[in-house]
């Protein structure tokens, strides 16, 4: 259960000497505009919320989006953002979501980039690309519908990749996020490989989570989905970028993918990103138990509420979802 404070107290978790990391710094904003999606997958969807998913549900606390795109203006002024992520929910399910991408990107932000479940991408993908959208992440878990209709609780697998190509061609960078889940899609994982490099689309593959909101048991090893690739594929390894999350390995014919896995390849040591849920709370760490209001707060206050989420940085593991997946988008 998440607290919300509006206090600048420390939050009750493994915290960070802001004086030994130097000063370290938000470098991303993943912002959530909304709770609400048409997908119910099962890692994710709460199983009291299956039928409530386009439903403003009672956790709720959402503020306007104008309101909420003000908030992330302040903070880019006091922590200077140099990307910010907007996820859900799923975000193309908002009224004029192509004018938020326009004025986020007006902010100054250097890159804008969108999560999604990719269903109506193909409705958006050339006005977000003329809005200043730089990319988008779509989740897909299958590549058999049978499976994806399992795992999603939806129908929409032809809709999803009608939505990559038509990314692909807006000239948007398209990656897709293949969650890896135990019992559930282990013999989709050379089909998916298979797919995103025939059509020169980054993969990465995602180890399961442990939320609180979800399936304990549906975690699956990196070491598996490695194991299969390397029977078909010779691969080597190529390390990280920065501060970045996700492990590459590149294919002997130059195909690049990788491995988003903090059980297996812990990165929270590194971890760079803020979150922002749609109610203009912020998070410090997937993980935290409390929420940090940007209500009421004085623009000229963003910035000890920036300390106080970094404060909640976890120093090197992942323990656990704080909020549930789809207040914060993973």
């Amino acid at each position: 259960m998440v607290k919300e404070t509006s206090t600048l107290q420390k939050p009750g978790l493994q915290t960070l000497d802001l004086q030994t990391t130097g000063q370290k710094r938000f470098n991303v904003l993943r912002l959530s505009l909304t709770r609400k999606c048409n997908f119910n997958c099962i890692y994710c969807t709460e199983p009291e919320a299956k039928n409530i998913s386009q439903k403003q549900d009672k956790t709720d606390k959402r503020i306007s989006i104008r309101e909420l795109l003000l908030r992330v203006k302040y903070l880019h002024k006091q922590n200077h953002f140099r990307k910010i992520r907007i996820t859900g929910g799923e975000p193309l399910l908002i009224p004029g979501i192509v004018d938020c991408v326009s004025e986020i990107k007006s902010f100054g932000i250097s890159e804008v980039h969108m999560t999604t479940n990719g269903a109506d991408l193909a409705k958006f993908a050339y006005r977000l690309k003329h809005a200043g959208l730089s990319g988008v992440n779509v989740s897909l878990d299958a590549i058999d519908s049978k499976r994806y209709n399992t795992i999603t609780g939806t129908d929409k697998l032809k809709s999803v990749l009608k939505g990559i190509a038509d990314a692909q061609e807006a000239g948007l960078t398209v990656k897709v996020n293949a969650v890896l889940l135990k019992g559930m899609n282990e013999t989709e994982i050379l089909p998916l490989f298979e797919y995103a490099s025939a059509n020169n689309i980054e993969i990465r593959f995602l180890e399961f989570m442990n939320a609180i909101s979800a399936d304990t048991d549906l975690f699956l090893p990196m070491a598996v989905a490695l194991q299969k690739i390397q029977s078909q594929f010779d691969i080597k390894k190529i390390g990280t970028d920065g501060n970045e999350t996700c492990e590459k390995w590149i294919t002997e014919q130059g195909y690049q993918f990788g491995f988003i896995a903090n059980t297996s390849s812990p990165f929270c040591e590194k971890c760079d990103r803020l979150r922002m849920d749609s109610g203009g709370s912020l998070y410090g760490c997937i993980g935290a138990t409390e929420s940090i209001s940007t209500g009421g707060v004085a623009p000229a206050k963003y910035g000890e509420l920036l300390e106080t989420a970094m404060l909640q940085k976890n120093s090197k593991y992942f323990g656990g979802i704080g909020p549930d997946m789809r207040s914060i988008g993973g």
